[in-house]
């Protein structure tokens, strides 16, 4: 990884923690993965912005339990239904 571009590199560490947060089987692979990765380095020029560690990232974001939390509830059917009277754009109402 040290060879690829700020932007790749950028986009792999995201994608570690997006699936270690939100993908249940793949949560304990993604957390290997980010202890391989280690801390990722990238200059953003003169700003603030950081990269976020992919492992304590995904720990925080799991409430420190080693698997992430329960999937928040579907859409109640009466959202949903009112979902269906939306009007449709196209692009020949644009």
């Amino acid at each position: 990884m040290p060879t690829a571009t700020d932007d790749v590199r950028y986009s792999m560490n995201n994608f570690v923690i997006c699936v270690g947060t939100y993908v249940a089987p793949l949560g304990d692979a993604a957390i290997a993965a980010a202890r391989a990765l280690d801390k990722v380095e990238i200059y953003m020029g003169e700003t603030a912005c950081k990269v976020p560690d992919a492992e304590p990232y995904i720990m925080k974001c799991r409430r420190g339990n080693p698997s992430p939390p329960s999937a928040r509830r579907s859409a109640s059917s009466e959202s949903m239904q009112e979902l269906g009277s939306c009007p449709r754009i196209t692009l020949s109402t644009l």
